[in-house]
Parts: structure tokens; C-alpha cells; sequence
């Protein structure tokens, strides 16, 4: 029957099934994945914790919680195994962390939601003066790109 769709050149036929054939297969993928989460994850020699992160993730939400809107200031949190809020994170993990391997939340921890609000508006400034630029120049250069890179 696709066959006799495609040879005939009833196109709107024929891209309406594959459409279907694609859905079917994708959502079929998409069950199996979700429900096998663990054995697909754990065949490509990975765990579901992000390789131990989110137990440190917990920890550090804990303390987030504990003063969310300046944070513990900007270097405070880390700076050694028996200092700072970072001590207390690795106590219950039982073997010292050295940051939350996350860049948000440690931006989160050490200068809060207000700090974390003043950065997003400086990159979002910067973003938008970028891409304003983009449009009014007719040729760009490489080395005006890459603040959008990194963001």
C-alpha cells in the first residue's frame, strides 16, 4: 500500500504515512527508554545519579534553602575540609567535595538569588545587544560571536 502511495504519486498519502510510520517509532523508542531508564543507562557504563552528583545535589540544595536570597558570599563555600559550608556538605557524603559540579548552583550557594538574578541580566543584556548587532552589520566577524557561544 506505501508502495502503491509512492508509485502513483499520491504524495500527500505518502508523507501523511511516514509522518505516522516516524510518530509510532519515535513515541515506541521514547516508552522504552523511560521505562528502561536504568538498564539503558547502566549498559553505556553510567548510573542514574549523574555518577554520584545528585547525592551532593541534595546537600547543596539543603544549604541553599538554609540562606537563598545573598547565599554564603562569593568564596566562602569551598575552601577546605574542615572550613566552610563545603565541610558540611561532604560530612554526610563521608569523603570531601570540592565544589557542586554544577555551575548554577554553586553561583546559587555562594551569592544567592539576587546575585544570580544580576548575572542572568547582565548576559541577557549582553545577548540582546549581540544579536541587535547581528542584524544591523552585513558581515560578521567570527570574534563577534562568541559571547553567544558560551551562553
Amino acid at each position: 500500500m506505501v508502495l502503491q502511495a509512492y508509485l502513483n504519486k499520491n504524495k500527500p498519502f505518502f508523507i501523511s504515512l511516514v509522518v505516522f510510520f516516524l510518530f509510532v517509532c519515535v513515541s515506541g523508542m521514547w516508552l522504552y527508554l523511560t521505562n528502561n531508564a536504568e538498564i539503558v543507562i547502566s549498559n553505556l557504563g553510567k548510573d542514574l545519579t549523574f555518577t554520584g552528583r545528585t547525592p551532593i545535589w541534595e546537600e547543596v540544595f539543603y544549604f541553599i534553602k538554609q540562606s537563598p536570597w545573598l547565599g554564603y558570599g562569593y568564596g566562602a563555600v569551598w575552601i577546605g575540609r574542615d572550613y566552610g559550608i563545603g565541610s558540611f556538605i561532604s560530612n554526610p557524603l563521608n569523603y570531601y567535595v570540592v565544589n557542586s559540579h554544577n555551575g548554577y548552583l554553586d553561583m546559587l550557594l555562594e551569592i544567592g538569588a539576587i546575585g544570580v538574578a544580576l548575572v542572568l541580566l547582565v548576559v541577557i543584556t549582553i545577548l540582546y545587544k549581540q544579536f541587535s548587532n547581528m542584524g544591523s552589520s552585513p558581515r560578521l566577524k567570527s570574534s563577534e560571536l562568541w559571547p553567544i557561544v558560551f551562553w
